[in-house]
């Protein structure tokens, strides 16, 4: 056995993304990193060419689409090291959009190697991993646009929380078989072999991902998939933005993980920022974002952003403190999509603890838009929710911290189930005006940090079980779903830098 007992493998190491990540494991990695190509002389001459750099890797043969090779891998591994420390799986190919070859072809070809390869390699190195290791996926957002372009029950078939290693298995070669049909389309998958194999590699990363939490909870092994971005490679072409080095920077932070890092695991990752399969990627339809900015550009900045990641979208200007701006986005809902499917109330405002703002001020403009606001978006827009719609009022856990610090009757009026919008509307005026008057602690009101906030949250939470039960006394045949939740504690602006979630981490879709 090996006197560094620690060891990092990146497969397909020999050139571009995956050397970089080889190099760069090297300089950070306490241990060896051993290098793999499936050419043997080309995996050689980049093993070379690192230690011309004063760098010490190793090389191993491996061919991923040869069974016997990975398996000596193995092997060699167990013998030298007595197990794995950082697993990347970096190895895949890709067919230039004008190759002339078949699309079944290309279809089984690309399969073959950058999931069932990959799927091997996990298979069998897998169990070799020790306590605290990381595992990374190199997937790619392509597999994004092409989840994006399947039918919606190959859509709901991929994003199942509880779907099987078989299953997916079952649904990789049935593309395949698919294209050598001639029927892929009808069977609502894209013209995309390189996408669909993506897709299967990134939940393959949440199958794993999960077996590694239910069956080695204790080991804390971390395993994601990640997109390195579009980079300079053979694969990729010269005109990509990105270098293979800054393309080695995500996969390299998930390889180096700290050993007490208890996330992220089991997710995807782009600029080292977890990225759900959210709406815009998920929803097998069109996205509208709102701003109530328009001067300073910061909506068209946030659409720009997320077209840059390949996503499309609409914009449009929303401040949900005036009734004729959402009237506005009311008559555009209606015009374009003749009505609404999900709807998100995210918009809110928050005063910082220490703001030396007046209390009165502060009740007064918190109220105003996140409870009066909010409540006047759904006036407006529930009426347009098609059957089978969702809403989504984002409040925060801060609402029931309040309404345990406000007086035995105030907290019987807010948990009465028969409780009415108009009396809620009625409280909320009610503890803006006592604000003003100088009385709020007299009349039950909390006295704490944030408390026009939590207030408002209070009011927000309430507001959704008034509107979900009257949705189900007027249109329960529609099957409209209606829920508040809290996002938890996020670093935001308005979060803070001290948060302990990042804007994405652990934070699971909003639409049912």
């Amino acid at each position: 056995m090996s006197a560094a007992s620690r060891v990092a493998l990146v497969t397909g190491a020999n050139k571009g993304i995956g050397f970089a990540i080889a190099r760069e494991l090297c300089r950070q990695f306490s241990g060896d990193v051993v290098l793999t190509a499936r050419d043997e002389a080309r995996g050689r001459a980049a093993v070379q060419q690192l230690q011309a750099e004063g760098l010490s890797p190793r090389f191993h043969l491996l061919d991923i689409d040869d069974l016997q090779s990975i398996r000596a891998l193995r092997d060699f591994l167990r013998k030298e090291y007595g197990g794995l420390d950082v697993l990347v799986n970096n190895a895949g190919i890709a067919f230039k959009t004008n190759d002339p070859t078949p699309f079944h072809i290309q279809a089984e070809v690309t399969m073959k190697t950058n999931f069932f390869g990959t799927r091997d390699v996990c298979t069998e190195l897998l169990p070799l991993m020790k306590p605290q290791g990381r595992v990374v996926n190199v997937s790619s957002v392509v597999s994004v646009r092409a989840l994006k372009s399947c039918s919606p029950e190959l859509q709901q078939k991929f994003r199942s929380e509880a779907i099987t290693e078989e299953e997916l298995v079952g649904l990789m070669n049935k593309f395949v078989e698919d294209t050598k049909k001639g029927v892929h389309r009808n069977e609502g998958w894209p013209d995309n072999a390189y996408g669909v194999t993506k897709i299967g590699v990134t939940v393959l990363s949440r199958i794993h991902a999960r077996k590694l939490s239910e069956q080695r909870r204790d080991d804390k092994i971390l395993l994601n998939a990640c997109c390195p971005g579009w980079v300079r490679t053979d694969m990729a072409g010269p005109r990509a933005p990105k270098s293979p080095e800054e393309g080695a920077e995500t996969p390299v932070y998930l390889a180096l993980l700290p050993s007490d890092a208890e996330g992220p695991h089991g997710e995807f990752l782009m600029e080292k920022k977890v990225e759900q399969w959210d709406l815009c990627r998920n929803f097998p339809g069109d996205m509208v974002l709102t701003v109530r900015d328009q001067t300073r550009g910061r909506g068209r900045a946030a659409r720009q952003h997320l077209k840059a990641e390949g996503l499309s979208l609409h914009f449009h200007l929303l401040a949900i403190d005036n009734l004729q701006s959402i009237r506005t986005l009311r008559d555009f809902l209606w015009e374009e999509f003749g009505g609404l499917d999900v709807l998100v109330n995210n918009a809110g405002i928050t005063f910082k603890s220490d703001d030396p703002t007046p209390l009165h001020i502060q009740a007064e403009v918190t109220l105003k838009t996140n409870f009066f606001g909010t409540r006047d978006i759904c006036t407006e827009l529930l009426p347009l929710v098609k059957p089978q719609g969702r809403v989504v009022n984002v409040s925060s856990v801060m609402g029931f911290v309040t309404l345990k610090q406000c007086s035995p009757e105030l907290q019987q009026k807010f948990t009465s189930e028969a409780i009415t919008e108009e009396e809620l509307g009625m409280l909320m005026d009610k503890f803006v005006e006592d604000v003003k008057n100088g009385v709020h602690k007299k009349e039950g009101w909390p006295d704490m940090k944030l408390v026009t906030y939590g207030i408002s949250k209070m009011g927000i939470t309430i507001l959704s079980r008034i509107h979900a039960r009257k949705l189900s006394e007027q249109r329960r045949d529609d099957k409209i779903l209606l829920n508040a939740c809290c996002p938890g504690w996020v670093r935001t602006d308005m979060g803070g830098a001290d948060a302990i979630k990042a804007q994405k981490m652990e934070q699971r879709r909003l639409s049912a």
